[in-house]
């Protein structure tokens, strides 16, 4: 199964090197994977990848498989896919408020999500 970093609006997805000569990385907000959305990795040697442009503060469902091509008796390409690993689940990073009001503290922040709306930065 893959190993999951959760950034803002991002996760990343990491994963053991195969035999292969790319992947495919699915991830979707439902856990039976229904309107998943599937990125291709062409290269056997990337092992990672970040996806972007995701919804914060919202569960992710992510899958690998490893995709091999290769070219038959008849000169023809050929893609086998393996099955996909097991699912694993992450929440992106929701800031309630923007790094530059917390001004370096890392503590906890309590404003609302809709003062910060309401006075355009969130």
């Amino acid at each position: 199964a893959p190993k999951l970093t959760a950034g803002k609006g991002t996760v990343t997805v990491k994963w053991k090197k195969m035999t292969a000569s790319g992947y495919e990385v699915r991830y979707s907000t439902r856990s039976n994977m229904k309107k998943a959305k599937t990125v291709k990795i062409s290269s056997g040697k990337t092992v990672q990848k970040k996806l972007s442009k995701l919804s914060r503060h919202k569960k992710y469902y992510v899958q690998v498989r490893a995709v091999k091509t290769r070219k038959n008796a008849d000169g023809k390409t050929v893609t086998y896919r393996g099955a996909w690993s097991g699912k694993k689940s992450i929440s992106t990073k929701s800031p309630f408020a923007p790094d530059f009001l917390l001004a370096g503290r890392r503590k906890k922040c309590y404003y609302s999500k809709n003062i910060l709306h309401g006075i355009g930065i969130y």
